[in-house]
Parts: structure tokens; C-alpha cells; sequence
């Protein structure tokens, strides 16, 4: 299952207040349980933590940090993109 998608269904069981196991296999985002382990595994890896510093800099910052903070095993650089577009805190 794509990190993409995993993410997508992270951010829409808490968006529409449902159990893991609610979440719906024709959306595509993998199963429940798919998305929970992959959650698990990024909050282990403390990429949520990276995501919410890099987040947090400045876009000179931002800049030299994307090249050291995002591990490509663990997350996608596309992924931050993802994740704005989905919480809406684009910055201007």
C-alpha cells in the first residue's frame, strides 16, 4: 500500500470519527488495520515530529532541512504536500 494512500486513511478516521476497523476498503487508503500499523510505525520512527519542525521553520530552513529530516525508507518528500493539502495550513 502506497504511504500516500496510508496516510489519506490516517487523516480520515479521526476526520470522520470512526474505529480503524470502520474505515472503508472502497476508498482505497488499505484497511484499517493497514493504516493504524502504518500510523504506529511513522509515530515510532518520530516522522510526525520531523513533519511538525519542518513545518514549523522558516522556508529558508525548510529548505536545508528537507534535504536531512525526511528518511526516504520511512517517508515520501511528497508526503508534507500531501498532509497540507489535507489540514489546510498552506502558508502564503
Amino acid at each position: 500500500m502506497a504511504d500516500q494512500l496510508c496516510l489519506q486513511g490516517i487523516l480520515y478516521v479521526p476526520h470522520n470519527d470512526i474505529a480503524w476497523q470502520l474505515l472503508p476498503l472502497d476508498l482505497r487508503f488499505g484497511s484499517g488495520q493497514t493504516c493504524w500499523r502504518r500510523l504506529e510505525r511513522w509515530q515510532q520512527a518520530r516522522v510526525f515530529d520531523r513533519l511538525h519542525r519542518w513545518r514549523t521553520c522558516s522556508h529558508d530552513e525548510q529548505l536545508a532541512l528537507s534535504q536531512h529530516v525526511f528518511d526516504p525508507d520511512i517517508i515520501d518528500p511528497v508526503e508534507p504536500k500531501v498532509l497540507e493539502e489535507y489540514i489546510g495550513h498552506g502558508r502564503s
